[in-house]
């Protein structure tokens, strides 16, 4: 089966889930690239982004990679330990959810295929984009669901719209627009940034309450009463608070305020919940957010090195 990114692009990649052998739940097989096909057209050629998109979409489950192997033609008959891909240090099982980074995830599996291929064949190089298998436990889906995980992960996510109310809603005066700022709509400008950042902010919200009862946490919306977000929840786990951001950006900077940085530093069990490259459907009367790409950071706390001051209090002197 192929897998179509945000936008309903079919990327040219080859996937299939089928049930896992015991103990293993399911088992994701991720096809291998180079050479054409008939038709001339390279084989698998999105092979890396299509990777990564899979395991976007199931850290979004919630699912752990249990193990992973190389599932060439050349290493089927090994000893499982002799094809496992090592992840530079890495135990099995790996929560994805959890990682900082599935970019480095992605290319930590890649890079282990070109030491396990080169074991067991020197002669065939060290190609870094083979057949692989992923053992998997996915909450949610038992070993006969194999079909469904499937569908599940060759599609986008259901796209959320937030459809706002009519709002009069205005930035702080302090809050400045270029002259070259174009606006579309109705209204002033700074009415419709304020329903821009409005949608930007129901939309993460929406998602992230989303995202963690899928978890299994009883979610609190608090934002309303204390500097963060969103309090979890659940029997035998702490109690966590979640700092949501919105970004039609890349998500590399976020703004905080100084209460946001305050209780994160002092709080221990906080996340950092960023959901980036929101798109703003601006057709209708009130912008309407949708897509987006989600980044957990877990067991956060702002280093002071990665803050910068951008508004000062100033006392006036008489």
């Amino acid at each position: 089966m192929r897998i179509r990114d945000e936008s309903g692009q079919e990327l040219v990649a080859t996937f299939f889930v089928e049930p896992g052998d015991p103990p293993y739940g399911l088992d994701l097989i991720f096809e291998s690239a180079g050479g054409r096909t008939a038709s001339g057209v390279p084989r698998n050629r999105d092979y890396s982004p299509a990777l990564l998109l899979l395991l976007t979409r199931l850290a979004l489950l919630g699912a752990s990679l249990d193990d992973a192997l190389l599932d060439s033609r050349n290493t089927e008959r090994l000893p499982v330990a002799e094809r496992r891909l090592l992840l530079a240090g890495r135990p099995f099982p790996v929560r994805l959810g959890v990682e900082r980074d599935l970019t480095v995830l992605r290319d930590v599996l890649t890079a282990a295929q070109g030491t396990v291929a080169s074991n067991a064949n020197p002669s065939k190089g060290s190609n870094r984009r083979r057949r692989i298998r992923l053992r998997l436990g996915v909450p949610g889906y038992s070993t006969d669901e194999a079909d469904r995980l499937q569908s599940r992960l060759a599609a986008p996510p259901p796209r959320v719209d937030i459809v706002l109310p009519p709002t009069s809603v205005e930035l702080a005066p302090e809050v400045h627009h270029s002259p070259k700022s174009r606006s579309s709509g109705t209204g002033t400008p700074r009415q419709q940034d304020a329903a821009a950042r409005l949608a930007l902010e129901m939309y993460s919200m929406a998602l992230a309450t989303q995202y963690f009862e899928e978890r299994g946490w009883q979610v609190a919306d608090v934002s309303r009463t204390f500097s963060w977000d969103l309090a979890l929840t659940a029997e035998g786990r702490p109690e966590t608070h979640v700092e949501v951001k919105g970004t039609g950006t890349d998500g590399t900077r976020v703004e905080l305020t100084h209460a946001e940085v305050e209780h994160a530093q002092s709080f221990e069990h906080m996340v950092l919940f960023i959901v980036r490259e929101i798109r703003l459907d601006r057709s209708g009367e009130q912008p309407v957010a949708h897509g987006g790409t989600i980044r957990v950071f877990q067991d956060w706390s702002p280093a002071p090195a990665r803050l910068t001051p951008s508004r000062y209090a100033y006392e006036v002197p008489e």
